[in-house]
């Protein structure tokens, strides 16, 4: 059997979650799976939205290619009780 590393993104609220992809990262080996995810940093291009889209277009940009994953880490520490609705 071949093995195969694969490339990911990790895409997070802010710098303080930037711990959590570690985390992900042996989860995947765990389960048989090396995956090595970046950790972009938004603060290299002008202006990045905080909705997912926007950090999933940006990141791939710093990344500059394509990659296998992605992982987005989202809080809901800013979401009321309805699901993310507003508090």
């Amino acid at each position: 059997m071949s093995h195969r590393d694969y490339s990911g993104l990790f895409v997070a609220e802010g710098t303080s979650d930037l711990p959590l992809a570690d985390i992900v990262q042996s989860i995947f080996l765990d389960h048989g799976f090396s995956v090595y995810l970046s950790r972009p940093d938004f603060s290299m291009l002008p202006k990045v939205a905080k909705d997912v889209g926007s950090r999933i277009r940006a990141g791939s940009e710093l990344v500059g290619e394509q990659v296998d994953v992605v992982v987005v880490h989202r809080d809901a520490d800013n979401a009321g009780p309805q699901l993310g609705g507003p508090r």
